[in-house]
């Protein structure tokens, strides 16, 4: 059993789309990583059905809120008004309660995948959890190297600033141009 706790919500969106292509889904929008807009995913299940999948990964509370399955049925229903027979998919890593149970059942709208789902999934796939944790800690490294340069440009920054109030404290001429060369 996979621990999703460990995953950020970019690895556990590439978990899902991992999962939907090799269920042989055709992922035709992908996340853009900006601000929650719709759906995650618009993909093609096999049969040529449309299906649009949202993801949503909790890594502390493990219960998906009430407030999600309502939102979702909502975008659903809006995007049936525009595609008359998509699937909806929400996928996440929580638990549902049996309320929510209830609620996705009466509205009617969309399945979902739980983090029970999700984990015959991965042992069905087995390779799809390493393949993204090496993609997370690589991206953690890179993010890593980009935050150092971060610091090595502020420390050129400060340098640069310090030698710019040094210049501005010169005084002009000959006798100012001996003390720059001391700099």
């Amino acid at each position: 059993m996979e621990d999703f706790a460990n995953l950020d919500y970019k690895a556990f969106e590439l978990l899902v789309g991992l999962l939907l292509a090799r269920e042989g889904f055709q992922i035709t929008r992908t996340p853009t990583g900006g601000a929650d807009f719709g759906p995650d995913f618009e993909a093609f299940l096999p049969n040529g059905q449309r299906a649009f999948v949202e993801v949503k990964h909790f890594r502390r509370t493990g219960r998906l809120p009430m407030s999600v399955i309502h939102h979702f049925g909502g975008e659903m229903e809006r995007l049936r008004n525009q595609y008359a027979n998509a699937l909806g998919i929400l996928v996440t890593s929580a638990a549902l309660t049996a309320q929510a149970k209830t609620a996705v059942k009466t509205m009617g709208l969309f399945a979902v995948w739980d983090g029970t789902d999700v984990q015959r999934l991965l042992t069905k796939h087995t390779d799809v959890f390493s393949i993204v944790t090496q993609a997370q800690s690589g991206r953690s490294d890179v993010l890593a190297q980009l935050e150092s340069l971060r610091s090595h440009d502020a420390q050129i920054r400060t340098f640069s600033a310090k030698l710019s109030e040094e210049l501005r404290g010169t005084p002009p001429g000959l006798d100012g141009w001996k003390e720059f060369e001391t700099l």
